[in-house]
Formats: structure tokens, sequence, C-alpha cells
């Protein structure tokens, strides 16, 4: 029976984090952990957890704990990553892996030399349509890729809270949803290696208000301020390593129609698959077809929480690695030089 922590629980923990591992037979919520007292003990009360701290340090010092979940501010993933590592502790921290590329490799060296699970929370890979495209493409039924094509566009649906707070959040939609855009399509063509980005970020409709027309996602950490300091709209032109170019776009808030959630379309010499809807473009017999799987849709926090709980247990590599957490925050961080700049960024 492993032990495990629940470090920050926001929305989340609370939806996703804390009820599944509530439900695996492997597993006990050994103690909560949040800056907010009053919620982490009702987190606590409401999830039958025994202990519940207001910090790490004092969680550290009264708790054995075989693995953590780190659902707190971006800023604050790792400096949490590295003192939970440091006391031999597995960690799955919600995306992205941090706000700071030099930091996030450290962390993922310090969990190999350690031999413990670093695991990124890229809910998207454990999605039933992304797992079936990505056999397709490994299997090659879509010929060399040369273009894909990520967006994740909300007409309205600004988070709260921290999420619009640079000092906390390390950037806007695109370290929020864009990283979820970015990565899947990364991760579906094969992790290649990036040569270059071009991209703008850029606060397109702004005004802190007018963003909840259609309402936001609550936030234990609303600050009084309501402070605005990050993009609404992001958008990159990345170039990789055997050609294939990747255009991602991201938006919290956006005059034109919204995406249903993430939607990828990827481009090949002998077929083409989009996703939201699954569906598959190829050629049957001289003639152009589109090919649409049927599948059950599946829960992605649920297989998200019990990778991880097969990664302790059987010394499984994740899904979704530190490393690979490591360098799409490298892609952002390139995306952000490359707004600052105005011109193309060179990794």
């Amino acid at each position: 029976m492993k032990k495990i922590a629940v470090i920050g629980v926001g929305m989340m923990a609370e939806v996703g984090h804390l009820p599944h591992y509530q439900s695996h037979p492997d597993t006990v919520i050994q103690c909560i952990v949040d800056q907010q007292e009053e919620r982490a003990k009702a987190m606590a009360e409401r999830f039958q957890v025994p202990a519940f701290y207001k910090d790490v340090e004092a969680m550290l010092a009264n708790e054995d704990i075989d693995g953590a979940s780190i659902c707190t501010p971006n800023s604050t993933h790792l400096p949490i990553a590295r003192k939970l590592l440091e006391n031999g502790i597995h960690i799955l921290i919600e995306k992205p892996i941090g706000t700071d590329v030099a930091e996030a490799r450290n962390v993922v060296e310090l969990a190999l030399q350690k031999n413990l699970v670093c695991m990124v929370g890229m809910t998207q890979r454990f999605r039933t349509e992304a797992k079936i495209l990505k056999r397709i493409i490994e299997q090659g039924r879509l010929g060399s890729i040369y273009h894909v094509r990520a967006q994740y566009l909300r007409r309205r649906g600004t988070p709260q809270g921290w999420f619009t707070n640079e000092a906390l959040a390390g950037g806007g939609t695109m370290m929020d949803i864009g990283v979820h855009a970015l990565d899947l399509a990364w991760w579906l063509v094969g992790t290649p290696t990036v040569k270059s980005v071009t991209g703008s970020l850029k606060s397109g409709i702004g005004d802190y208000e007018t963003l909840f027309l259609k309402g936001g996602w609550d936030s234990a950490v609303a600050g009084p301020d309501k402070a605005m300091s990050v993009e609404d709209f992001g958008s990159g032109y990345f170039r990789f390593e055997g050609g294939l170019t990747l255009n991602v776009e991201a938006s919290w808030a956006i005059n034109g129609q919204e995406t249903d959630g993430l939607c990828i379309d990827i481009y090949g010499k002998e077929g083409g698959a989009s996703m939201q809807p699954l569906c598959i473009y190829h050629e049957l017999d001289g003639i152009y077809v589109e090919s649409k799987p049927v599948f059950s849709k599946n829960d992605v926090l649920q297989e998200e929480i019990y990778h991880f709980i097969d990664c302790m247990l059987h010394g499984k590599a994740p899904v979704s690695s530190g490393l690979e957490g490591v360098k799409v925050l490298e892609m952002l961080e390139g995306l952000a030089h490359s707004s600052q700049g105005d011109a193309e960024y060179t990794f």
C-alpha cells in the first residue's frame, strides 16, 4: 500500500487527484497540504484523510510518504518537487513542470539519480482517441508527416486567481491550455527535436472583467486585485529536424468560433488525421475516404493517476516523463523569447 500526499487542493486535486487515489486499491491518501489551512482541513474531512498541513516542511517532519501529487501554482512546482525527491518521494507534477527550464532539468536529473518517478500531468496523452491516433501514426499509415496544427480556443473561459498572475503562473494561456495543445501534437508525431520557433503572445481582449462573460474556472487563491499580467492569446510556428512543422494556437478568450476542446490536424504523405472528432483521411482502392473510429471515451484523470501509481509500484517509465516535460517547457520558453524579440528564436 503506497502512502500518498496531495499538495495543493484546488480544482484539479479536488476533481482528479483526491478521488482517484481514494478509489485505487493500492494507495491511501495519508495527508493533504495547502497554504490555506481551512481548505486543507475541509478537503481532509471530505475525503477522510487523517492529516493535513499548511506546508511541505511540516508534512516531511511528520509523515512517511511514498508518492505525492503537486497541484500548486506553476512557480512553486519545482522547489516542492526538489524537497520531495530529496526525501525519496515519487512525484506527479501538474502541467507545466515548472517555470524555469534550468531548474526543471536539475529536478529531473535528481529523480534519475535517486531512481524515483518524475511524471508530468499531461492528461491529453491519456485520451482514448489520442492513443488510437498515436498507434495509427506509429504503424506508418499516414506516411511521412510534414505538418501539424493544434488549437485550443475558448470563446470565454479565463481561469481566475493565480492563473492570470505572471509571477505565479509563469505565463498565461500558453502555460495553461496551450501546453496541452503543444505537448499532444509533439508527442503524437514522435517527440522530434525542435530547431526554431516564431511566436506571439498578446493580450488580445485583455480587460479582466470582460473575460468572464462565460464564467471562468474558480481558484482557491483568487486575489482581490484580480491581476491580469499575462497573455490571453498565443501562437507559435515550430520547425523540427527532418522538416516537420507545427503550428499551435491557444486562447482563453477570443471573438471567434471556439474549438470543442483541443483540436489537432495532422498532414502526412499517405494520409491525414484530425482529432475532435477523430477522423482518418486516406485512400482506399483509388477512392478518397474518411474513416471515423468507434471507441468509448475514458476518464483521463483517473487513467493518469492510475498510471502514476503503476509506475511507482512496478518501476515503469511514465508515459509523460519529467524529461519530456522539460522539453515542452523549453519550447514554450522559446516561444516567449520569440514574442519578446519579435523574431525567430533558435534552440
